[in-house]
C-alpha cells in the first residue's frame, strides 16, 4: 500500500501542477482548476503518517474531487461544440488518486483510534 500511496501522491503533485500551470498558459483564471490545483499539491505532499495531516487531507481530497467535478460541469455547460470533451483520460486518474489518498488517511485515523481504543 506504501508503494501506491507515494505513485498517488506523485500523481497529484503532477497533476496540481498542470491544472494551475494551464491557467498560466492560457492566460484565465477560474476557481475549479484552482482548487482542484491547490487540493492535488496539498494531498500530495503531506507524506506525515501524522493525525493532523490526516484529517486535513480528507477535508482536501474531496474538495479537489468536487472542484474537477465542477470544473466538468462549467466546461459541458458553457462549451457547445461539436466533438468537444473534457480532459477524462487524465482527469479520471487524477480523481482516483486524491479518492486513494483520502481512504489512505481514513484508514490511517481508525488506525489510530483502534489503538488508543
Amino acid at each position: 500500500m506504501h508503494t501506491a500511496i507515494t505513485i498517488s501522491r506523485v500523481i497529484c503533485v503532477f497533476m496540481g501542477i498542470v491544472h494551475l500551470f494551464g491557467q498560466l498558459f492560457f492566460g484565465i483564471f477560474a476557481i475549479t482548476p484552482t482548487i482542484s490545483g491547490i487540493s492535488g499539491i496539498l494531498a500530495g505532499s503531506f507524506s506525515k503518517a501524522s493525525y493532523t495531516s490526516a484529517k486535513l487531507l480528507l477535508l482536501v481530497a474531496p474538495a479537489g474531487v468536487l472542484a474537477i467535478g465542477a470544473d466538468a460541469y462549467d466546461y459541458y455547460a458553457s462549451d457547445q461544440i461539436p466533438g468537444n470533451y473534457y480532459a477524462w483520460p487524465e482527469e479520471v486518474v487524477f480523481v482516483a488518486a486524491l479518492l486513494f489518498i483520502a481512504y489512505g488517511a481514513l484508514s490511517r485515523l481508525r488506525q489510530r483510534n483502534e489503538q488508543n481504543g
